[in-house]
């Protein structure tokens, strides 16, 4: 593939996994009076577009990290200029606000996001840098416009046995700059292009189209109860993902977020940080405040409990509950600092390639889709890759009640349709896949036998 569309590609996946990587582990303000805030304008309701299994927000008013950028850790700045040289007249001071929507096929084979950058960029020299990196030939098969928004859409054929789905799938990533905005894209699937997601955001944003304020009740609660924070995330819950996220928790914490719907992350900046956890349940008669309050003085009572986390409280608002804390700035960027590091060097390997110059080298975690088959009778569980990264073996392991530094029946690499020898694991017991590379951990699944 020629290099000039592989750096479109690269870029754009790393927009997106920095979208998504937010979505999961960071975020602001304290609720929001209804209504979603202004910079929301962009985002639309991905399942219009696709079928989607999960979809989620971001959102990170730029001023206000730089209002307190002498709480920000060094190693944070250190990590978004990393990001931000990978398009060099692109400066992260131009950045005002960062909006974002991501969203998820069931089986983690489809997916994209659109991150919308507002503030004051130089659109004609960034035009420029990719230019200078390109042939005649590949800008004229590349320019793209839309709606005054002038730049480029490339995409390629993904193999399945890359993908892990049943069919080819395509790549695609497409970014549109005026002088106050950057909208880029990035999509991974069958039939939708991210160019098709980019101009639905600039629809959206221009008043047609579906806004995600309005995709549902849940998402709605969710954006309500995040309010115009500085930084904020959250997603609507996928049932079975649901169900196999919290398989190997204790009963106390099934009970509090079963009939969970969606949730998300708000943070407000300061030497102390506040944070809220927003839950949103199925409906009113669902939520759960004094399972939630007792896992809250569980872990108050727990003797490995961080001191710098304070104020915690519950509050209970409809269908939503929202757990409020205050953290010492530094606990919290520890936290922070893990999801960042990396981003580039994780969305490069996403599109076939190995380094990114400048780059953080971190191991690349795998996304993986796993399946577990239970025969009952026998008391086994039969493990198998169903879709997804290829993986070392000796890089996972079982933990839960089945404690096994190897998985028995994989060996080498292992490949979509790869299963385990059967496992034993009793009714009610819980088996979890752990992979593990050079200090970096990932759950790949879990499993809770009936």
């Amino acid at each position: 593939m020629d290099t000039s569309r592989r750096t479109l590609l690269r870029v754009g996946a790393a927009a997106g996994a920095a979208a998504l990587a937010g979505c999961i582990d960071s975020i602001g303000d304290v609720g929001g009076d209804g209504g979603p805030p202004t910079n929301f304008s962009w985002l639309y309701d991905p399942t219009t577009l696709t079928d989607v299994g999960s979809h989620g927000f971001l959102t990170v008013d730029v001023d206000a990290i730089r209002e307190h950028e002498e709480h920000v850790p060094e190693e944070v700045w250190n990590e978004l200029e990393a990001l931000d040289e990978e398009v060099e007249n692109v400066d992260i001071e131009e950045f005002d606000h960062l909006t974002g929507v991501g969203f998820a096929g069931s089986d983690f084979a489809s997916n994209g996001a659109t991150v919308v950058a507002s503030g004051s960029f130089d659109a004609a020299a960034i035009r420029a840098e990719f230019e200078a990196d390109a042939d005649a030939d590949v800008l004229a098969e590349t320019e793209w416009s839309y709606e005054g928004y002038e730049g480029y859409h490339v995409e390629e054929a993904v193999e399945s046995w890359e993908s892990g789905a049943d069919d080819d799938r395509y790549q695609s990533f497409t970014v549109g700059l005026t002088d106050e905005h950057v909208v880029a894209g990035y999509v991974l699937d069958d039939d939708l292009r991210s160019d098709e997601a980019v101009e639905t955001a600039i629809d959206t944003h221009g008043g047609d189209g579906t806004p995600y304020y309005e995709s549902d009740d849940a998402v709605r609660a969710l954006v309500d109860g995040i309010g115009d924070a500085e930084m904020g995330a959250g997603a609507a819950v996928d049932e079975d993902l649901l169900a196999e996220g919290i398989a190997q928790a204790d009963p106390e914490v099934r009970d509090a977020l079963r009939d969970l719907t969606a949730f998300g992350l708000r943070t407000a900046l300061g030497e102390d940080v506040e944070t809220g956890l927003v839950l949103v349940y199925a409906d009113a008669d669902a939520v759960s405040a004094d399972a939630i309050e007792s896992l809250v003085d569980d872990l108050r009572e727990d003797p490995t409990f961080d001191d710098s986390v304070e104020d915690v409280s519950v509050a209970v608002d409809g269908r939503t509950v929202t757990v409020t804390a205050t953290v010492d700035g530094e606990t919290f960027w520890e936290g922070v600092q893990t999801p960042l590091q990396g981003t580039s060097t994780s969305a490069q390997t996403a599109i076939g390639e190995d380094t990114v110059e400048g780059s953080t080298t971190t191991p690349s975690v795998p996304m993986v889709s796993l399946e577990f088959d239970y025969d009952p009778a026998a008391e086994t569980v039969t493990i198998t890759h169903a879709s997804g990264d290829a993986f070392d073996a000796d890089a996972v392991s079982l933990a839960g009640d089945v404690q096994r530094d190897d998985v028995p029946g994989w060996e080498g690499e292992v490949t979509v349709g790869d299963s385990t020898d059967g496992i034993p694991l009793h009714s009610g017991e819980i088996v979890t896949v752990v992979w593990a590379d050079d200090g970096a951990t990932m759950v790949l699944g879990q499993f809770f036998a009936p």
